[in-house]
């Protein structure tokens, strides 16, 4: 989904899931390798996760689940040598995909793409579908992965 929105610019080798095994020199401490060519666009520690039972809604109400896949996120992002900013892309059975992002760190992301443009742009609202929560004292902001996805295009210049 990364690929297919960062546009044909981007290969399979810019990325991928990081082996069981770990120690890419472009994995750091994420789920996903991404290529210095990619991180310039998309410049996340990545932690994938998908529970049967997991629900956006749990984040208000955060059980053992969804704090420790923030906690460890945050730890990841500390020891991530590329300096990435800490994203979680979290699904359950039967739910869209949905990543949650330190709202400030999302904010200087975006940059200079005009959030007005991206509200009327079909079929996005971010950030009008952000859900704003706390952890650890620090303001999150979870959203679909699409709108995301959709921003990705957006700074690669891909009009898909």
């Amino acid at each position: 989904m990364i690929l297919k929105a960062a546009g044909s610019a981007f290969t399979k080798k810019d990325c991928y899931r990081t082996p069981m095994s770990g120690g890419h020199p472009h994995a750091g401490e994420s789920d996903l390798i991404i290529s210095p060519k990619l991180q310039a666009f998309f410049p996340y520690c990545v932690e994938i996760k998908h529970r049967k039972t997991w629900r956006p809604d749990r984040v208000w109400r955060a059980k053992a689940d969804e704090a420790e896949f923030l906690n460890q996120v945050i730890d990841a992002s500390c020891r991530d040598e590329f300096g990435r900013k800490p994203l979680v892309v979290m699904r359950g059975n039967a739910t869209e995909i949905f990543a949650a992002a330190k709202y400030k760190s999302l904010l200087c992301w975006v940059g200079d793409l005009d959030f007005s443009s991206l509200l009327q742009a079909e079929g996005s609202e971010f950030p009008g579908r952000i859900l704003l929560f706390r952890h650890r004292s620090i303001l999150w902001g979870m959203f679909l992965f699409t709108d995301m996805l959709e921003i990705l295009s957006r700074k690669t210049g891909n009009t898909v």
